[in-house]
Formats: C-alpha cells, structure tokens, sequence
C-alpha cells in the first residue's frame, strides 16, 4: 500500500505587518525533513540552512491572489470547493528588449 512521507517543509506568513493579507508574488525556502515546531522566527530557519546546506530541499515560488468569496464553487459530484482561474484578467506580457544593431 502507497504511504505519503514528508521530504521537506516550509513557513510562509498569511499577514504582513499592518495585519493584511498578503498578496502578490513570493519565494520561500523548503527545509529537508519533516516538520519542527522549534523554529518561531525566520531567522532562525535561515540559520539552519546557512549552517548546513544539506538542511535546504528548494525554493518555492507562488502567488496568492485574493478572491470573492461568491466565486468559490462546489462541485456537484466530489463536494470540493474550487475557483475557476479562467476567468481571471490575462496577465500583461513582458516589456521587450529592444534589439542592439
């Protein structure tokens, strides 16, 4: 029978300092190993993984983006709740480079 395990883990805060949500784009660091509760601050985890770089798995990178609580759906067979990004505004591109002659 498959078995989940734990390989790494993180810490990301949900406010920021004025107590707001966070939102945007962030990158935070995964740790080796399961989880522990003896870290209470960043700091201290940056140490570890500074100390040792074994103790650092990767870096994750994502973005919250809030959404209105009427656009989270249900779906009618699995009763998971899900929200349909399709319909989220289209990123703008890149600016381009113009090309050296």
């Amino acid at each position: 029978m498959p078995k989940d395990y734990v390989v790494g883990w993180g810490v990301f805060p949900l406010v920021n300092s004025e107590f707001e949500l966070n939102t945007g784009c962030f990158k935070t660091p995964l740790l080796f190993g399961g989880l522990n509760l003896k870290y209470d601050k960043f700091i201290r985890l940056e140490e570890r993984y500074k100390d040792d770089l074994d103790n650092w798995l990767c870096n994750v990178y994502f973005e919250i983006e809030r959404i209105k609580l009427s656009e989270i759906k249900t779906h009618p067979v699995t009763k998971e709740l899900y929200h349909n990004f399709n319909k989220a505004k289209p990123k703008t591109a890149p600016p381009q480079t113009p090309a050296l002659t």
